[in-house]
């Protein structure tokens, strides 16, 4: 995950936002952030990923004390209702 900025710099605006794997790459780069922030902070991430047998899921979930904070991570420009 912490290498993917290294990639990204290698392509064009262009490129990334017409590559397949854009959501993908998107994804990587706001969760290794998060990694990022709770190191900085001295702290170990409790991070997941969840998917059920129909294929719904959520891209992260952190455990943060007693709480689970859930967060769908989405590549495209506008917020669409089917995003949830």
């Amino acid at each position: 995950m912490f290498c993917i900025r290294g990639f990204i710099q290698q392509l064009k605006k262009s490129e990334l936002m017409t590559s397949p794997k854009r959501g993908n790459i998107f994804e990587s780069i706001i969760i290794s952030e998060i990694i990022k922030q709770f190191y900085n902070r001295g702290e170990e991430p409790r991070i997941f990923f969840w998917r059920d047998k129909d294929q719904h899921e959520v891209n992260c979930i952190i455990k943060y004390g007693t709480q689970l904070i859930a967060i769908e991570i989405k590549a495209g420009r506008t917020p669409s209702i089917c995003f949830f």
